[in-house]
């Protein structure tokens, strides 16, 4: 069964799925934030999220970004001046009638206490999906509207608590510049978890995998993760390396009023 088709039989099976509260259409210095509400649109999404992963090399298949998901998420959308979609991203409400397993609820990570507490609650909780971008369009700013549009959404569905995660290839010789990352940007160390030995010593998870080799070459850091940190979220967990796609993995956590809300 392809992806496609799993997505189908998913909106075929929750025809009640949940949606959330937006404003009709929210301008933003020309351009405009929607939330997909016809079948059209939400193909127009799933093209994009195809062609920007693909591109990335990134695998999104579990979690928020599994076919059985779709359903459950509402989908941000941005077009610019001439109505054109050039990016998306995933909005999914943790309730208890989504069936979901969300980020906190993969095992991949290592929990603090306090998403832990979260985890379990399922209460007033936004997990956002990675944005994804039209070729020849700025990132970075067209980050910065998605998230300007995911805190109106946020307030208007009365949630509390944020979090996503993003990944970013960076070669080996800078984990210094990594663990620098989560004693600048991580949670309060009475909410965070002990550090994770094979984070401080990113050469062990490595040793004797084949095809894994030091690159002097990092890409730039994903927009969205720049975006989240500088608003204020906080690094919820030591970051895993996934030995496949030699990026490392990020979760970011942030309560609504710690977020930064304006055009900084």
């Amino acid at each position: 069964m392809t992806a496609d088709s799993r997505t189908t039989k998913a909106i075929s099976t929750y025809p009640n799925a949940l949606t959330g509260l937006f404003p009709l259409n929210l301008k933003v210095r020309g351009h405009s934030l929607t939330l997909a509400n016809d079948i059209g649109a939400l193909e127009d999404c799933l093209a994009l999220e195809r062609s920007y992963t693909a591109k990335r090399q990134v695998s999104q298949v579990e979690g928020i970004y599994s076919p059985l998901a779709v359903p459950y998420c509402d989908f941000l959308m941005l077009r610019n001046q001439a109505g054109q979609l050039i990016a998306a991203s995933r909005l999914m409400r943790l309730v208890p009638e989504n069936p979901i397993l969300s980020l906190l609820e993969s095992g991949r990570f290592h929990l603090s206490p306090l998403l832990i507490a979260l985890r379990y609650s399922r209460e007033s909780l936004l997990e956002m999906g990675s944005p994804v971008f039209l070729k020849g369009c700025e990132p970075s700013q067209a980050a910065h509207f998605l998230w300007f549009g995911m805190i109106q959404y946020m307030e208007r569905n009365g949630l509390g608590f944020v979090f996503g995660s993003d990944n970013w290839v960076n070669p080996l010789e800078a984990k210094e510049s990594l663990t620098r990352w989560m004693d600048v940007y991580g949670l309060h160390p009475d909410l965070e978890v002990e550090p994770v030995s094979d984070f401080r010593e990113p050469s062990r998870l490595l040793k004797g995998k084949a095809g894994l080799t030091e690159s002097k070459n990092s890409e730039p850091l994903p927009p969205g993760l720049r975006e989240a940190l500088g608003r204020g979220c906080r690094l919820a967990t030591e970051p895993i390396l996934n030995a496949n796609t030699r990026r490392w993995e990020f979760v970011w956590v942030a309560f609504r009023e710690m977020l930064e809300t304006g055009w900084t």
